[in-house]
């Protein structure tokens, strides 16, 4: 105590800072980098909040309004996954329901929690606070992109945020005083993910990764083993209760032949649209491992994918092994079960992102680490994050129209146009009226807001696989009991002339040409129905009464009408489709050329030719013959000859240039007639479209 007390006293301000002051900054830094990450996720599902849902999530969202309505799993509604994916959406259904803006918040919601698993996840040992920041960097920038289908609710996104909060209590687990809980609860998370897609093989990997680290000291395996038993209980458990509950309710064949039966169908025959299967599906594991190992979609995860081998490799060497081979064991399982079912579609692929966000976390860590030099640990997750950037950036100037036909190589818009079609079926039914589509895309029921005739959506589970007969028996069944006013038979869908559907069809419904309103279905109406009968009292052609209908099949329409000469229906038909959407020059044209041209006097319009003709040369930057010859003949009609002459010139002048003489002569022809003051118009027997009109003729069709 005397030596002690010679020491001079220590001032407050010389004092080390105390703990809780650094724990404070942290804790500010954490909320400030959540706040940037959740804004960041917020804008950017907003950004493509209008995008049309694609076929599977309509597909889930359906079943589950099928399950909140009573029907039952398996028998009234058909898949070949587990029932986790559908009891999610009754859920959400019963309680929020499932509009297109509770979509667009349920996946930010998903994602936001599943932000906070990667955080938990990475700042485990052996990185810490550092690498938990960098990861959700990572995820934040990565888990909605484009190509991996990735911005919508998907079932990879709810596998996601189960699987890595699995994986975060499992790697805290080890270091905490009570971690056995902790085990139990990783397995209960992994097991709903492995509920919603069986990626049991992803779970079991990872358990021989934690096994295997330990060494082989019998003291050391038989801790492991109770560890592992710890976190695949959970699992077993659920598996267990829902296979006895689908028992119980007398529905265990039918939850064998949707998840056991079919999926191996799926995976043998690719993709369950042929009967014809792969010898093996060690050769879909083969592919796997191989040429689908790094798709063109995944390039840009290159830089993510080297730190995360960096993260492995530092927690081996700082003796953190368990850590290394359980998140080793994530990347194997997930690449196998991205392999098992043979068709490598981009989005499977999203089942990476959760996993190279933390083990990018753990790489830039491990940089700051092995070198100590946190400056280039910086450096090297802040070029990460701008190879990120570079690769996102331009996808969000694009709308979410052109996104959805981006991602889903989709130049058509074919989504887009499920939704007007559903928008459409709305208008055309009552209320209480039902519509059945076969085909391959039940956008139409979701759209449409009608209760669909059958719970089983997939017209494919009606021609392929061991399900196909109950299947079609069970749809035969609704269609009776529910006598859909509307059938629609998607266009390129396979429906078998000696299939019972469509022997069904063709013996209660007729063909409705006239009520046809896309170029993606044929109508088919109930034989003396209401809505026939209301149909065939209609003045002008149904399809003028529509709101969504799609240009393109107005434009197709118009023209196979001006083939049989029927003008003034292609006149309505071309002026509706102007009315829909203005951006289409080669229907401007065609409708300029009409006005300007027809044979019929009462339906030339001159000014409005004039000004459809100009908007199409400049949607074109006057570099298309055509337009700029139909442009001629508008100026012409409104008695402006001086332009007409200079358009004519121009457009031999480009048509000598293209190499089509006929229309190089049809134009020399017209600009005679212009310089003697004298407009072009059709003959009146003619039921061909002229060069002019961009068109092909009847002949060329």
């Amino acid at each position: 105590m005397a030596e002690n007390s010679h020491h001079p006293p220590v001032s407050h301000s010389e004092m080390p800072p105390p703990v809780t002051v650094g724990r404070r900054r942290n804790t500010v830094r954490l909320g400030l980098v959540f706040l940037a990450c959740l804004a960041w996720i917020i804008l950017t599902r907003l950004h493509t909040a209008d995008e049309p849902l694609d076929r599977d999530i309509c597909t889930q969202i359906l079943m589950g309004r099928v399950l909140a309505d009573g029907g039952r799993l398996y028998v009234d509604t058909l898949e070949f996954k587990p029932p986790g994916m559908f009891v999610i959406w009754q859920v959400i259904h019963q309680l929020v329901g499932t509009s297109p803006q509770v979509v667009v918040w349920t996946n930010i919601l998903v994602t936001t929690l599943s932000l906070i698993g990667v955080y938990m996840a990475a700042s485990a040992k052996p990185w810490g606070f550092s690498a938990g920041l960098w990861a959700m960097g990572f995820w934040t920038l990565i888990s909605g992109d484009m190509m991996l289908e990735a911005n919508q609710p998907s079932n990879e996104v709810f596998i996601n945020m189960f699987m890595v909060w699995g994986i975060a209590l499992w790697m805290r687990a080890e270091a905490a005083p009570v971690g056995r809980w902790r085990y139990a609860a990783a397995g209960l998370f992994l097991g709903c993910a492995t509920l919603i897609k069986p990626v049991l093989i992803t779970v079991v990997c990872m358990a021989l990764g934690w096994f295997s680290a330990g060494g082989l000291a019998p003291k050391t395996l038989k801790r492991r083993a109770g560890t592992i038993a710890l976190v695949l209980l959970p699992v077993a458990v659920g598996w267990g209760l829902m296979v006895l509950y689908f028992v119980c309710r007398g529905r265990g064949d039918a939850l064998y032949d949707g998840v056991v039966r079919y999926a191996i169908f799926y995976a043998k025959s690719q993709g369950g649209h042929a009967e014809i299967i792969t010898p093996s599906i060690w050769l879909n594991i083969l592919q796997g491992f191989t040429d689908k190992l790094f798709p063109p979609w995944m390039f840009f995860l290159a830089p993510l994918t080297g730190l995360t081998i960096l993260g492995i490799v530092g927690a081996w060497l700082d003796g953190q092994r368990p850590q290394a081979l359980t998140l080793a064991g994530c990347l194997l399982g997930t690449l196998l079960s991205v392999s098992i079912p043979g068709t490598y579609f981009p989005h499977y692929y999203g089942l990476y992102l959760p996993i190279l966000a933390v083990g990018a976390g753990w790489g830039t860590a491990a940089v700051a680490n092995s070198l100590r030099k946190r400056v280039l640990a910086w450096g090297i997750g802040l070029a990460a994050l701008l190879l990120l950037l570079w690769h996102i950036v331009p996808d969000l100037r694009l709308d979410a129209e052109t996104w959805a036909r981006m991602k889903h190589a989709d130049p058509g818009g074919t989504f887009r146009e499920i939704e007007r079609c559903g928008a459409a079926v709305d208008r055309m039914l009552l209320a209480e009226e039902s519509v059945y589509v076969w085909g391959e895309d039940p956008g139409v029921y979701y759209y449409s807001h009608r209760r669909p005739a059958s719970g089983i959506f997939w017209a494919n589970r009606l021609i392929w696989g061991p399900s196909k007969k109950p299947a079609t028996l069970k749809v035969l069944d609704d269609l009776n009991k529910n006598q859909p006013s509307l059938v629609l038979i998607e266009e390129g869908s396979l429906l078998p002339s000696d299939h019972p559907v469509g022997q069904w069809i063709n013996h209660h419904y007729v063909r409705s040409p006239k009520a046809r309103f896309s170029e993606l279905f044929t109508v088919y109406l109930r034989r003396d129905s209401a809505l026939a009968a209301r149909l065939s009292t209609n003045q002008e052609p149904f399809v003028l009464t529509l709101t969504d209908v799609n240009p393109g099949f107005l434009k197709q329409s118009a023209d196979d009408l001006l083939q049989t000469g029927r003008s003034r229906e292609a006149l309505a038909y071309l002026q509706k489709a102007v009315a829909i959407d203005a951006s289409h020059p080669e229907i401007d044209n065609q409708l300029a050329w009409l006005l300007a041209t027809s044979s019929e006097a009462g339906l030339r319009d001159g000014p409005r030719a004039v000004q459809l003709a100009e908007r199409a040369c400049q949607l074109t930057d006057f570099k298309e013959p055509v337009y700029v010859g139909t442009l001629a003949a508008a100026y012409a009609e409104e008695g402006q000859f001086e332009p007409a002459i200079v358009a004519a010139q121009k457009a031999c002048e480009l048509t000598s240039k293209s190499g089509t003489p006929e229309l190089l002569d049809t134009n020399q022809e017209r600009l005679v007639l212009y310089r003697a003051h004298q407009p072009y118009h059709e003959d009146a027997d003619s039921t061909q479209i002229k060069p002019s009109t961009g068109a092909m003729s009847g002949a060329d069709r």
